[in-house]
């Protein structure tokens, strides 16, 4: 699938494209803003949210469900293997990783 996932929209709810027809992005900003809102309306502290938030929360669901780190860098345009698994951020990434049975006592 090519373009961007969150798309412009006019003041008619019609999506805006280019001159070659197409689609342009929504301004990150204009993402915070709407995460914000919508956590806000949940309760949730929205100080440190940001558009960044949805592709961290988007790597770390597909990790704990456990989809291949390919398919999501390729899914969230992810171009370089280094920065991609930084952005997973939960604790259970440690439930696979040798270090913890070998240092485990038996």
């Amino acid at each position: 699938m090519q373009g961007p996932l969150f798309c412009r929209l006019d003041r008619g709810s019609n999506q805006v494209a280019d001159a070659g027809g197409g689609l342009l992005p929504i301004d990150p900003a204009t993402i915070a803003r709407l995460v914000k809102r919508v956590l806000s309306r949940t309760g949730v502290e929205t100080g440190e949210v940001s558009a960044h938030s949805l592709r961290v929360g988007m790597m770390t669901a597909a990790d704990l469900f456990g989809i291949p780190l390919v398919k999501v860098m390729e899914h969230g345009r992810w171009k370089r293997n280094a920065s991609a698994p930084d952005y997973r951020r939960h604790e259970s990434l440690w439930t696979a990783n040798f270090t913890g049975r070998l240092l485990a006592d038996k």
